[in-house]
């Protein structure tokens, strides 16, 4: 037995090794059911939790490993966006998503100028309803980015721009002066008036106005201008802001900030008249689109500023062929408005706004008719007769409706002003629409508008019957300033 006392292991026989291992200790070690309390529950579910979330980490940064994400600024169609963007989409966090929304906004963005939007595809339609809802975990900037891109797509959605307005309110104080200036702008272009998230807003504009560049107070007066929000502290600000920074202010940005203001009612003559003193600079790269904001701009405010006049009207005489039919009325609108009779811009616009007068809303055939009875220039007999027949085309495609009766009433003037016939459509539409609100007008302008009308069929009935209901002639001098003419002798005391 002196194995059992020392012998090696090689040595003893497999059937002793098993008796070894046999404790009693061992035998004593029974399953038992486990006991585990509430908080020992809340614990383990908490531990699950957080090794799902870490599975989860560990396979998103498998993936990066593999394949290098990209950025959705670099894709070079909608479609390859939207297909990376689905392809990916459980590993996405809610900024990708927000970038991939303004990525597609942003290459949508060149067809604004197109009749019909975008189609609104299944892969679009899902993103934005995950960007609603995920709303809530977008950082400020992420939900500035989603309201411009909203914008650029043209894709109503009431559910995403609320939500995304809803958590912009709680977080105005995280943007940036540049935020706030965007996304007032994204605002005006969405039609979207928060009255809680404008107030924030517009508190921040007056707060951060000194530190805003050019573009962000165009940004900022566009916005409003949008909306028809005219709060007098914000445009004061605005406005002393932009005198003080009038040499950061290029074409692009300059032409939609004053004429933003003009149309609130806001003319800040002192900034005109620094706009005068930069015009040659800025005319150089002027397009058709500033030419026009910024006459209406002075024409809006009665500014007499005869230099800046005569500038942008020579620059609107060269590049005539660049306007198109509305702004070519535009401009001859505030030009006639001034008086101011310039002889070659006021012929080459008044015949682009005849050449476009088959698709010129009623609106603009009356502010190019009263600007040629005003402007002798502007009155061709060709000209004349294109607009009329335009008038008459349009009305005969649109029915009659109330909203019409102010474009009703400035053609009526223009006629009568120019002496000429109307067409016989304009004549039913404006018996018509005398007869359906004579009764009950509403405001004063409404009035005022029914009574010109009233004055021109009273003038043109009264008028006798002649056979030359299609001969026209410019109108008479009264009433129109001449282009101004300097003297020689004046011209030569001059220094």
């Amino acid at each position: 037995m002196a194995w059992l006392r020392g012998a090696s292991l090689a040595a003893r026989p497999p059937w002793s090794l098993a008796l070894r291992a046999a404790r009693p200790r061992a035998l004593a070690i029974l399953p038992q059911p486990p006991a585990f309390s509430p908080a020992d529950k809340r614990r383990e579910l908490r531990l699950r939790k957080h090794a799902e979330s870490t599975a989860q980490h560990m396979r998103s940064q498998v993936w990066l490993a593999k394949e290098k994400p990209k950025q959705f600024r670099d894709f070079p169609t909608v479609r390859a966006v939207l297909r990376y963007y689905t392809q990916h989409r459980p590993w996405l966090t809610p900024r990708d998503a927000a970038a991939a929304f303004l990525a597609a906004g942003k290459l949508l963005r060149g067809l604004a100028y197109c009749e019909t939007p975008p189609r609104d595809g299944p892969r679009l339609k899902l993103l934005r309803e995950d960007l609603a809802a995920c709303a809530v975990h977008l950082h400020a900037r992420d939900l500035t980015n989603v309201l411009l891109a909203a914008h650029y797509v043209r894709v109503k959605d009431e559910e995403l721009e609320g939500a995304v307005c809803g958590q912009a309110v709680g977080k105005a104080s995280q943007l940036s002066t540049r935020d706030v200036a965007t996304m007032v702008y994204a605002l005006g272009k969405l039609g979207r008036k928060e009255e809680r998230l404008l107030r924030v807003l517009l508190a921040r504009v007056q707060e951060d106005v000194d530190e805003m560049h050019a573009i962000e107070l165009m940004y900022v007066a566009s916005g409003l201008h949008d909306l028809s929000v005219a709060p007098m502290p914000v445009l004061a600000a605005l406005s002393e802001a932009a005198q003080e920074k009038i040499e950061q202010f290029g074409p692009r940005e300059l032409a939609p900030f004053i004429a933003s203001l003009g149309a609130l009612g806001w003319h800040d003559r002192p900034l005109l008249e620094m706009v005068q003193q930069r015009m040659p600079l800025l005319l150089i790269d002027m397009s058709p689109t500033s030419v026009v904001g910024v006459t209406t701009a002075i024409a809006a405010a009665d500014a007499w500023l005869p230099t800046a006049l005569d500038q942008l009207c020579d620059h609107a005489a060269a590049t005539a062929h660049l306007f198109e039919g509305e702004q070519a009325a535009a401009m001859l609108g505030a030009l006639g408005r001034l008086r101011w009779d310039h002889t070659a811009a006021c012929a080459a616009l008044s015949a682009a706004a005849a050449a476009a007068a088959p698709r010129l809303s009623l609106t603009h055939l009356g502010l190019a008719l009263r600007a040629a009875s005003r402007l002798p220039s502007a009155a061709s007999p060709d000209a004349l007769r294109a607009l009329r027949d335009g008038v008459a085309l349009r009305l005969e495609a649109a029915p009659p409706s109330r909203a019409m009766l102010p474009s009703v009433a400035l053609v009526c003037s223009a006629l009568l002003q120019l002496r000429l016939p109307p067409p016989a459509r304009l004549l039913a539409v404006a018996a018509q629409l005398e007869a359906e609100v004579g009764g009950a007008p509403h405001g004063d302008e409404e009035r005022r508008a029914l009574r010109r009308v009233s004055s021109a069929r009273s003038a043109w009935e009264a008028a006798p019957a002649g056979g030359e209901a299609d001969a026209i002639a410019p109108p008479p001098l009264a009433g129109a300033l001449p282009a101004a003419v300097i003297s020689p002798e004046i011209e030569e005391a001059l220094p």
